[in-house]
């Protein structure tokens, strides 16, 4: 009887075995999906922040546009708005 309740137990054991390995790699598993979700977090925060930057920059375009189109009437004393966006997109062009 004594050999039958030894059987049980190390039955139990290399189950017991078994669930540890199982968990184990479950979280190894897990793990992975978690530094896969946070490189796609942190490739995403990146798109935005290259998304906002080109948004501003058409913006600005935008802006120095109109200020090029604006009527001749506009202009004051050499200091118009027009004079002073082709100066400033001439030094962004040279940084």
């Amino acid at each position: 009887m004594k050999s039958t309740s030894n059987s049980g137990i190390l039955d139990i054991i290399e189950y017991q075995k078994e669930q540890i390995k199982d968990l184990q790699n479950t979280k190894d598993e897990q793990f992975k999906q978690l530094s896969n979700m946070q490189n796609l977090l942190d490739q995403q925060q990146r798109q935005a922040l290259q998304d906002k930057k080109v948004l501003e920059e058409y913006k600005s375009e935008i802006n120095e546009l109109k200020a090029l189109k604006m009527p001749q009437e506009d202009m004051k004393d050499g200091s118009s708005i027009r004079v002073r966006r082709r100066k400033k997109l001439n030094d962004r062009k040279l940084n």
